[in-house]
This record gives C-alpha cells, sequence and structure tokens, in this order.
C-alpha cells in the first residue's frame, strides 16, 4: 500500500464515528478482498476521512439520476458530489511488457549460475497503428512470446560468452521481432537499469490514462446537481507527474484543460500526487500528497472550499512508499514487510523486528529464511565477506542468554514495532566450569 496499513485502519476507525457503517464495511470488505479493489479503497478511505475533517461526508447516496458518487460533500462553504478513481498505467505496462523481458532474462542467468542483476537494458521503440495515429511502444516480442524469445535467443548467447571467459556479455538484436541491447556486468551486481523507457509518457492529449479516466467519471456524475469533481488518486501513472520535462504539451495541467474544453459539466478536478516531500530534509526519502486543484473557468467555486481542497494533503497521513511501488504491493501482498530484512545489533544485545521474532517462534518463518534475509549465516565455517554469523548463534556460542526483552512501539507509518533482547554475560548453566 501507499500508506501504511496502521495509519488505513486508524482512518477507518474514525469514518466509522461519521458515517454509515455499512459504507465502512464495504471499504473494509474492498481492503480485504480481490488484489484489484485494494488500492482505490485505500485512496477512499483516506480522502473521506480528509473530508470529513473539514466538514459532513457521505458515500454512494443514490443520486436523482440513480447513480451513488463515492463522496457528497457540505462544509467549508460549499457542497459538491465526487467520484474517486486511480489512474496507473497498468494498461501501457500490458503493451509495453519490458519487466517481464527483463525478468525472465534475470531468472535465465541465475540458472546459469550468475550473480543477481548487473544488468543494463536499452530498449528501441516501434509504433504501431492506433485509432486514426500511431503509438510509440517498446519493441519487443508479444507478451505471450517473450518466455521463447528469451530462451531460444538471449540464453544462447549469454552461455556461449560465459564459455568463452568474456567478463562483460552484451548481446544486442535489431531485427523485426525485437530491439534491444542487453549488458551484463557482474560486477555491477545487484543493480539493474533500464534506458530508454518513455513509453509511459503521454503521448497526446488525449490519448492517455488520466483522461480516459476523467472521460469515464464524467459520464458517471453526468447531470448530478451543484457542483461535481472527480478526485484523482496517484497509482504511479506517469500522466501524473508534475512538471513534465518530456512532451511538457501533454501534461497534466494541458491535458485537464483539454477535458474541460470538451466536457464542461464538471467543474473541478483535484489530482492528489504522491511526490516527495522537499520541506523535509533529511537522509531518508520522505512523501507526501500533494493537491494539484483545477476549476472549470465557468465554474463558481467558494473561496473555503479551494483552501480546503488545496490543503488536503495536510490532512492526510504520510506516505511510507511512492505511488508506483505502492500500488504493486497493493496487488501483490497483502501486508507490509515490515522490519523484515533490518536489524539492530550490539555487543550485548540483538534488535530485531516483532514479527519477524512471532514468526520463527511460530514456525512460519524458518530460522534458513530469517538468516537468508539478513544476511546471516548459522555457523562459524559458513560465514564471507560481507556477512555476520547468525547473532542469536554468536550469544549460545559464547554461553549468554537472554536476560531482558523489550519492546519499542513504532510509529504509525511503520508496520512492525521493534524487540530488543539484551543478553547476561556467560551462563555457567550452558558453558563449561571455569
Amino acid at each position: 500500500m501507499i500508506f501504511s496499513r496502521r495509519a488505513i485502519q486508524t482512518r477507518l476507525d474514525a469514518l466509522r464515528q461519521k458515517m454509515d457503517g455499512k459504507v465502512v464495511d464495504g471499504l473494509v470488505a474492498k481492503l480485504n478482498g480481490p488484489k484489484d479493489g485494494r488500492l482505490g479503497a485505500m485512496w477512499e478511505v483516506v480522502v473521506l476521512e480528509a473530508l470529513a475533517q473539514g466538514g459532513s461526508v457521505q458515500s454512494e447516496l443514490p443520486l436523482e439520476t440513480g447513480r451513488c458518487p463515492d463522496v457528497q460533500f457540505n462544509g467549508a462553504g460549499g457542497a459538491f458530489v465526487a467520484d474517486v478513481t486511480c489512474v496507473s498505467d497498468d494498461g501501457i505496462v500490458e503493451q509495453n511488457p519490458i519487466d517481464l523481458f527483463m525478468e525472465m532474462v534475470e531468472a535465465a542467468k541465475t540458472k546459469m549460475g550468475m550473480p543477481i542483476g548487473g544488468c543494463t537494458f536499452k530498449f528501441g521503440t516501434a509504433f504501431r497503428p492506433r485509432g486514426k495515429g500511431t503509438q510509440m511502444v517498446a519493441h519487443l516480442p508479444k507478451k505471450s512470446e517473450i518466455g521463447a524469445f528469451v530462451k531460444d535467443r538471449v540464453a544462447p548467447q549469454v552461455r556461449e560468452q560465459l564459455r568463452q571467459g568474456q567478463d562483460v556479455i552484451h548481446i544486442a538484436f535489431d531485427e523485426p521481432a525485437a530491439k534491444v541491447e542487453i549488458t551484463i556486468d557482474p560486477k555491477k551486481s545487484p543493480m539493474t537499469l533500464a534506458e530508454n523507457i518513455g513509453f509511459t509518457n503521454p503521448q497526446s492529449l488525449t490519448r492517455n490514462p488520466l483522461y480516459n479516466r476523467l472521460v469515464e467519471k464524467a459520464g458517471q456524475l453526468s447531470g448530478a446537481a451543484g457542483l461535481s469533481g472527480i478526485i484523482i488518486a496517484d497509482a504511479g501513472s506517469q500522466s501524473l507527474v508534475m512538471p513534465r520535462a518530456v512532451n511538457p504539451s501533454a501534461q497534466p495541467k494541458t491535458i485537464i484543460a483539454e477535458f474541460f474544453r470538451r466536457r464542461s459539466p464538471i467543474d473541478f478536478v483535484l489530482v492528489l500526487c504522491v511526490e516527495q516531500d522537499l520541506r523535509v530534509r533529511t537522509t531518508n526519502l520522505v512523501h507526501r500528497v500533494r493537491p494539484y486543484l483545477f476549476v472549470r473557468d465557468q465554474a463558481q467555486f467558494p473561496a473555503e472550499l479551494r483552501i480546503l481542497l488545496e490543503g488536503l494533503g495536510d490532512l492526510m497521513p504520510t506516505p511510507v512508499r511512492d505511488a508506483k511501488n505502492g500500488a504493486w504491493l497493493a496487488k501483490s501482498e497483502p501486508f507490509d514487510f515490515g522490519f523484515e530484512w533490518t536489524h539492530g545489533l550490539g555487543r550485548d544485545y540483538i534488535k530485531i523486528g516483532a514479527r519477524d521474532l512471532a514468526e520463527v517462534l511460530a514456525g512460519r518463518k524458518s530460522v534458513q529464511q530469517l538468516n537468508v534475509n539478513h544476511h546471516w549465516y548459522g555457523s562459524k565455517d559458513q560465514v564471507q565477506e560481507g556477512h555476520h554469523l547468525n547473532p542469536f548463534e554468536m550469544m549460545l556460542d559464547e554461553g549468554r542468554l537472554p536476560v531482558a526483552i523489550t519492546v519499542e512501539p513504532s510509529v504509525e507509518n511503520q508496520g512492525d514495532d521493534w524487540v530488543t533482547i539484551r543478553f547476561g554475560d556467560p551462563d555457567p548453566a550452558i558453558t563449561a566450569f571455569k
């Protein structure tokens, strides 16, 4: 998810005090349900709770038209109805299976015993007919043919260059099936880079995920009385990047202006972007929700309502990851990772995630998997450079047992707590007499 599960639950609890419980139950069902509905439900929860801080909010109440919008707001000097919808690049990614191609190349070289990563991909472009024009796509085989292409064309060349003893492997294709260059340098492990990735950038004002979603939602809100709007939630689409250096004529501002010109009944569009928070000076990357409000020129829009919507991000929780990674996680994992790969060590203590500890004690996670996640080894003779002996094994080897355990509850935006286990001096119960 983009926001931590704890932050989402806090907003659900708050909404139950302000809205119909059945509506909240419906959102909970989506959050706990199939992966495709989780991200949209997450954004609905966060938007509804933020708006509820500035007025009364209802959801899914039928209008005279029979439609049931996501938001019916009354307060802050005005009232409006709106739908909340996510915009992603899923459709474009489906047409440009770059990630699948890289994953299959990685899998192929892993089978040959090569270290993870170390790849650089340069993808060529092709133009395919679309409507009355053309669409720029990655020059790759069809998605269903990528596996065979990697197996029959890429893998044999990698294998042959390995046999020849080449330190850096270079493969290039420039043919009707594919136009791509692959460089594999084990010294650059574990990093993998992909160049020339511009296929998700909007190529026109009306052929992009943002415009398509606006048109779809405008039809659903048609005939609504009073102010009506569309709240666009970030799901990692390049069409929401502001401002745009690539093709600046097709940035969100101009796309929405074109939408207003063609679909004037909609009064406003609020775009909620997950961006790096440049106001926070820290070595760690911090994100925030930044609202961008676009109002139709002819709309009578109350000043107080404008202030509320433009400041809506300050009423939302702090994102724990960017939109693209959050969207991916929502589709792949029901729960956040917590402190699964991090730990702290001292001369007399081990600091580990509470979930890690509980999962190992319950048998859901093996000690071997714990060691892999933390780059630990299970015995002294296995230890290699850059890795350490499992610290619990080290303490036992020294005859030291736990003497105190403390739990540090973490903040709302973290999905785990720290458990610090302190060890005493060598205990004669498990050490030789001296």
